[in-house]
C-alpha cells in the first residue's frame, strides 16, 4: 500500500489533473500528470464500471499501484498523477502490467533517471 501522503484523496486534485494537466496513453491505462510543489509525488487510481465489476477493477488498481509502490524511488518528484484504467488490464500478470506502468512514465518523462 502506498503511504498516505503519496494518494491523491481530494476531488480537486482529480479535477486539477483531467482539466489543466498533460497525459499519456498507455496499453492498459491513461496518465494524467501535473506538477504540484511538494517535494514528493501523490498518486491516484480511477477505474470505471467498463473495466469490469468491482473485484476486477480493484485488481486492476491493486497491479497498477504495486508497480509504482515498488518503482517509487525512480519516479520523479513533486508531481500529481492520475491512472485511469482501460478495460485491456483485464487479465493481464503483474509482470506486463509493471512493464507498461514504467514504459509510459519513462515515455512522459517522469522517471527520475531519465536525462
Amino acid at each position: 500500500m502506498l503511504a498516505k501522503r503519496h494518494r491523491l484523496t481530494q476531488n480537486r486534485d482529480f479535477l486539477r489533473l483531467r482539466t489543466m494537466g498533460r497525459s499519456e496513453r498507455g496499453l492498459f491505462f491513461w496518465l494524467n500528470w501535473f506538477p504540484n510543489s511538494l517535494p514528493y509525488s501523490r498518486f491516484g487510481f480511477i477505474a470505471t464500471k467498463k473495466v469490469g465489476n468491482a473485484v476486477r477493477r480493484h485488481r486492476g488498481v491493486r497491479l497498477v499501484r504495486e508497480a509504482i509502490r515498488l518503482n517509487l524511488e525512480k519516479i520523479k518528484k513533486g508531481v500529481d498523477m492520475v491512472f485511469v484504467l482501460k478495460p485491456s488490464i483485464l487479465g493481464k500478470k503483474y509482470c506486463e502490467v509493471e512493464k507498461e506502468v514504467v514504459g509510459t512514465l519513462r515515455k512522459a518523462g517522469l522517471m527520475a533517471d531519465d536525462h
